[in-house]
């Protein structure tokens, strides 16, 4: 796991951050984490000089209204710092991370505190030291587990990289709507109620917070908090060579690695229904020829999406990246997993697109997914299809996108075609 985690402080905090996520009479779960609007899984990445270097899920976090730090003599509760926080925050599949960057308001005055530093000779400013994150989930609900540290401030130059004292916390992560995440705690009192102990300082220092995931052009995106998927249920080999597929990483969108890649092409045009309660009404129709590639355990991605006709009765096309840069813009690869259900093979795939348009300025919009299971049936000789039954008025066919409540079904079917790009099929085994 490439985040940097090298020095033996780093080590120990990573020990203190399993235990304070286990301190709550629940055993801690892994989660994965996406990025929310790519639906892609987040990066591992490296610290380089306390920045997430690699990272593609970053967040920056902001303290609304002040955080205070208090101190419990055994017989009541006194504050001793109150600040604002500003943070940045970057986080793989997993839910490890680092929180870097921060910023603490106002220097001096009722704040008192700024973040721990380099202690390291060298020109000032010392680059702030990286806090270690991790987000798990404790009895069905996430949390956010991080070691701040801050030291007394000062204006003096030469007390930069004065050792600081690190606070240990484990706070819920609540979601507004949307990934509009909060991290919170019950406003403290006088009397010790509310607010997160320190876990690290034996119950003496408390802190009191409510922070905010707040986009900003460096950080537009928000992450996705879930279970992780299962065990693998299946194996996944090259027909020809009977080679376990292997892992691949996606660059620029495309699988950089990947031995086992297919091209997928419609058998009829594909359409998305609207359920209006009565009657299915049909709102856009359009071909297809897609790329895709899977690991050995049946994960992968869609990608190289073709549409026709542009416009037309299509009216849609792949949601593309949003980064600055000439049109057109590259289509974001889909996830997608091979699984068994019930005995029967299954393609979990998430497609998204976005209302077609000529203007090279629309590209980039963000577009509208859509979850599917769809049956996966082998013809014989590894001549895989892929689909659902043709839908009719009277809405029987088809498959519902998951993620919509049922008020949109898609109708389609593809058959794995091989070409020059892509020679061979593949073979699933049911584990």
């Amino acid at each position: 796991m490439r985040i940097g985690r090298s020095t033996e402080f780093a080590a120990a905090a990573a020990a203190a951050l399993l235990l304070a996520a286990t301190a709550h009479g629940a055993s801690a779960q892994t989660v994965e984490v996406t990025n929310e609007t790519a639906g892609q899984h987040c990066s591992d990445f490296t610290m380089v000089n306390h920045e997430a270097v690699g990272a593609s899920c970053t967040v920056r976090i902001v303290s609304e209204g002040t955080s205070v730090l208090w101190f419990h003599d055994g017989m009541t509760e006194y504050p001793f710092s109150a600040c604002g926080y500003e943070l940045e925050a970057a986080f793989n599949e997993d839910g490890d991370g680092y929180v870097y960057d921060q910023s603490l308001t106002p220097e001096g005055g009722i704040c008192g505190r700024e973040p721990c530093e380099e202690p390291e000779a060298g020109t000032t400013p010392h680059r702030n030291l990286a806090w270690p994150a991790t987000l798990t989930e404790v009895g069905g609900s996430p949390r956010l587990t991080v070691e701040l540290c801050v030291a007394l401030h000062s204006s003096e130059p030469t007390d930069e990289g004065t050792m600081g004292t690190p606070c240990l916390i484990d706070v819920p992560l609540t979601d507004d709507g949307d990934h509009d995440w909060e991290v919170t705690t019950a406003e403290i009192d006088q009397i010790g109620n509310g607010g997160t102990p320190c876990e690290n300082l034996e119950g003496q220092v408390e802190l009191d917070l409510h922070w905010l995931v707040a986009p900003d052009q460096d950080h537009p995106d928000s992450i996705e908090v879930g279970a992780p998927p299962p065990p693998p249920s299946v194996e996944v080999s090259d027909e020809d060579t009977g080679e376990h597929c292997s892992d691949f990483t996606m660059v620029d969108h495309l699988p950089v690695g990947a031995t086992c890649t297919l091209r997928i092409v419609g058998e009829r045009p594909f359409s998305f229904w609207l359920h209006s309660g009565m009657a299915e009404i049909q709102f856009t129709q359009c071909n297809s020829v897609f790329e895709a590639a899977f690991n050995e355990d049946g994960q992968g991605y869609i990608y190289n999406q073709i549409l026709s006709p542009e416009g037309g009765a299509c009216f849609r096309e792949p949601c593309d990246e949003a980064e600055s840069g000439g049109a057109p813009h590259r289509n974001l690869p889909w996830p997608a997993t091979l699984a068994e259900t019930g005995g029967d093979l299954v393609l979990l795939m998430t497609l998204c697109f976005y209302a077609h348009s000529s203007a090279p300025a629309s590209e980039g919009t963000a577009g509208s997914p859509c979850i599917l299971e769809l049956l996966v049936a082998d013809e014989g000789d590894h001549d895989w299809e892929i689909g659902t039954p043709a839908m009719d008025q009277a809405g029987n066919g088809g498959a519902p996108c998951l993620n919509l409540g049922g008020a949109i079904e898609f109708d389609g079917h593809w058959l794995v075609e091989p070409n020059e790009a892509h020679p061979n099929s593949v073979e699933v085994a049911h584990l």
